[in-house]
């Protein structure tokens, strides 16, 4: 059978994260702190982004005359505009305007971003993410790899878990599968050991393999029965395995001084204050659930800068720059808003599951897994767990954390 060489055509779908829904998806993530240092350095990166109250800064030296000063305070304000009729009156415009800008604020945006998040991890207070973010950059990994590791990075849980999968970091950093492994390999052989684990499991065997214990009754035992030495059954281990009870225990025994929550050895996440997200209140007819946007930035449009799109004697560039700008702000106040309405959905929901233990205590506690409230709510399981990590709410109960 001869062997010829064919061009062939093969239509698929494959969804690619945009940066827009990159940079919602940071958002979502954020703690309400967190999430206000960001908004005060988009306001600083972005001219047509401000936070409300603050004084509208001058940007033409320009006086009106006292006439016209005059006429202008005599006129009605005009009725200010919802973000949703901004975004609809001005973002549209611009994009129908020249669908040859398209690519070029795709491009700007990932630039932006991409220093946005590098900014945050070398500038931030000290926590395990710029320790790692470091290290990694000390292996210099090749570009496509770099982008992946601080994917990868930015999707550690507090305790230094993995919260995305390999699929997942390859279709948002439109790389190949092979790549998103091995980047993945690469942040876990960074130290602490056990760091950028999917489940406890690899953790515990991470360390053991950084340890040179990979051929010993101790890795054995995590990795395939781990359930069985959380509920001490070590005497069956022994029938099972053919081994001495003693052998179990000193395996055990070694596997008691690994970590199972390695980011917390650096020491580094603790030293903030918890300011919780969400203000869960007894009210007549059940429990009200309050998201504390008060606490969050005000931000609002420049609106001189904006008008600066109207006027005709603008220049060209000028006004291109300015409509980029105001694209990327509008981007960042709906994932905003979208992140406000996500964490009510969730949390009604939880409170309606857990209105016992709102009431009455810990005893009152009902297990509830992402899947069952991805099913509820109507949104993917990762969504939920990006939603719910490091966020706090006040509740009769104490302030607790949404995920433990």
């Amino acid at each position: 059978m001869a062997f010829q060489l064919r061009q062939t055509q093969k239509l698929t779908q494959k969804l690619a994260l945009t940066p827009q829904m990159r940079q919602a998806i940071r958002i979502l993530q954020m703690p309400i702190a967190e999430l206000n240092q960001y908004l005060r350095e988009q306001t600083i990166e972005n001219p047509l982004l401000e936070v409300a109250g603050d004084a509208e800064p001058e940007i033409s030296s320009d006086q009106p005359s006292t006439d016209h000063a005059m006429e202008a305070e005599a006129r009605p304000e005009p009725e200010a505009l919802s973000p949703e009729q901004e975004f609809v009156e001005y973002f549209e415009e611009y994009m129908q305007d020249d669908p040859s800008r398209n690519q070029k604020l795709v491009d700007n945006d990932q630039a932006l971003e991409m220093y946005n998040f590098r900014e945050s991890l070398l500038t931030d207070a000290p926590n395990f993410r710029n320790s790692l973010f470091e290290q990694f950059r000390m292996l210099s990994p090749r570009a496509g790899l770099f982008e992946v590791g601080e994917y990868l990075v930015g999707n550690l849980d507090e305790n230094g878990y993995l919260r995305t999968t390999v699929e997942e970091a390859a279709e948002s950093c439109a790389c190949s599968l092979e790549e998103s492994a091995e980047a993945l390999a690469m942040l876990q052989s960074l130290d602490p050991p056990g760091i950028a684990a999917r489940d406890l499991a690899e953790c515990l065997m991470l360390q053991l393999a950084r340890q040179g214990r990979e051929d010993t009754l101790a890795y054995r035992l995590v990795r395939d029965y781990l359930k069985e030495l959380g509920v001490h059954h070590l005497k069956r281990l022994a029938k099972e395995l053919k081994v001495p009870l003693s052998k179990i225990v000193e395996a055990t025994a070694i596997i008691s001084q690994l970590d199972p929550k390695p980011a917390l050895a650096l020491g580094l996440d603790d030293n903030h204050p918890v300011v919780p997200d969400i203000s869960i209140v007894k009210e007549e007819g059940g429990f009200v659930v309050v998201l504390k946007d008060e606490e969050l930035l005000p931000l609002r449009l420049n609106k001189q800068y904006r008008e600066l799109i109207q006027k005709a004697d603008s220049k060209q560039d000028l006004k291109s720059y300015v409509r980029e700008r105001l694209h990327s702000a509008m981007w960042v106040m709906k994932a905003v808003r979208q992140r406000t309405q996500t964490l009510r959905k969730i949390t009604e929901y939880v409170v309606s599951v857990q209105e016992a233990y709102l009431e009455h205590g810990a005893g009152y506690l009902v297990p509830l897994t992402f899947k069952q409230v991805a099913d509820h709510v109507e949104m993917h399981e990762t969504t939920i767990s990006r939603a719910v990590d490091g966020k706090y709410a006040e509740t009769p109960q104490g302030t607790i954390r949404l995920r433990d």
